[in-house]
């Protein structure tokens, strides 16, 4: 155990902390953080307009605000993208700049992105500004903040007195970086209509859809994703920041199209979306093994660490559970912490392409109570295989924690002796 923890310390350790400290790394898991407000609004009206019982679809047909109620879901998950981009880059701004300045940086951003998806008759097609815009506005996000730091850093800006107010300096200031920045899209879009691709979106589509589109459709991808999650938390590392990022870039376009299929009132197409979890409930795992500790260990310290993970685990709060135990550089619960989840989403997976459980129909809500979310996500297949999951995980914790009991003990024996 000791040689497998050292091994673990020096390869993976290093590459954890550096994706980690990443500027962009953090810039996208923060800026999709921020949107999330707009997610949720967005889904629990899809969730709203999901409701078939009791004749309330006739209801809101025939009552005529249908239409209105789903504006919210047309200007917020199918307007994702307008977001995303001034989201990414304040937080990636707010690395080099004020609050002032970070703000304009972001609005430039987002005036790239306007520039750069195309334009039917001098208009903007909505779903340019949804999931099909998605990785453009990443790339505005990321690329733009750097773009004016680099600019500003050689002079290219206008300079008013010190006697001048910051703010209206700060404004001044970026003009000229701005209109830099506009030609610069202006000429990529020229480009892009002389090689015959039309516009940067759809170049993105083009180059990057059939490889993102089989990692985002592959069940085996999402239990990796699973398995680096948990192995950073093994270092102590924020796992779900780190590799939540890259799993979110995966899998939101296909949360976005099951959100509108749900709105449509159509079969939902996709199986694996950022909610796909909330069907087995992520949780589980972790009130499993606190359940465990709680009834199932003798000894008095593990009991009372389930006991005040309990409450936490509910709403997917783990880190008492993992500094409290720990988790964390714990080589006798390294297996069931970094295997049991993957194990969920590989049944979880079967079930619902057996047609056993309902696919995932909104974005997942981080912090949405156990069996709560199974059935926002689910409805109640969902609820019923979430306990199933849930018993199932409380029996594979159950001789990691004896393990882990014995040599506690064993310890405290020979501290004894050593007394």
């Amino acid at each position: 155990m000791k040689k497998f923890q050292e091994w673990m310390e020096k390869h993976i350790g290093p590459i954890a902390a550096k994706m980690s400290a990443s500027r962009n790394m953090n810039a996208i898991s923060r800026g999709f953080s921020n949107v999330l407000p707009i997610t949720m609004i967005g889904s629990l009206t899809t969730l709203f307009l999901y409701f078939n019982y009791f004749g309330f679809q006739d209801f809101l047909v025939n009552s005529g605000i249908k239409p209105f109620i789903s504006l919210i879901v047309s200007l917020t998950t199918n307007a994702i993208s307008i977001y995303l981009v001034y989201c990414i880059a304040m937080v990636k701004a707010r690395y080099d700049y004020e609050e002032t300045e970070a703000r304009i940086v972001a609005l430039l951003a987002e005036l790239a992105f306007l520039l750069l998806i195309p334009m039917t008759d001098g208009n903007v097609a909505l779903s340019w500004l949804g999931s099909q815009g998605m990785f453009t506005a990443l790339l505005c996000g990321l690329i733009v903040p750097s773009l004016y730091r680099f600019l500003t850093s050689k002079g290219l800006t206008i300079k008013l007195p010190d006697s001048v107010p910051p703010f209206i300096a700060d404004s001044f200031k970026a003009i000229l970086p701005a209109f830099l920045i506009a030609v610069l899209c202006c000429g990529i879009n020229a480009l892009m209509t002389a090689i015959g691709l039309n516009s940067v979106p759809q170049a993105i589509t083009t180059l990057l859809g059939m490889p993102f589109e089989m990692l985002s459709g592959s069940v085996l991808t999402m239990m990796l994703l699973s398995i680096m999650t948990q192995v950073f938390w093994f270092f102590g590392i924020h796992g779900g920041m780190t590799v939540g990022t890259i799993q979110t870039l995966l899998f939101t376009e296909a949360t976005l199209e099951n959100i509108a299929a749900a709105e449509a009132g159509t079969a939902l197409p996709n199986i694996l979306t950022t909610g796909f979890s909330s069907l087995f409930s992520a949780a589980g795992n972790w009130l499993a093994c606190c359940v465990v500790l709680m009834f199932i260990a003798k000894r008095a310290d593990l009991k009372v660490i389930g006991r005040l993970s309990f409450l936490p685990a509910i709403f997917t709060i783990t880190e008492p559970l993992r500094f409290g135990l720990p988790l964390v550089l714990n080589p006798i619960l390294f297996i069931p912490t970094v295997f049991i989840q993957p194990l969920n989403i590989l049944l979880t997976y079967i079930v619902v392409t057996l047609g056993l459980v309902s696919r995932p129909r909104i974005a997942s809500v981080f912090g949405t109570p156990f069996l709560l979310d199974s059935f926002a996500m689910g409805g109640i297949s969902a609820v019923i295989w979430a306990i199933l999951m849930f018993a199932l995980d409380i029996i594979l914790w159950i001789p990691f924690i004896k393990m882990l009991e014995t040599e506690k003990n064993r310890e405290d024996a020979q501290t004894e002796e050593l007394a």
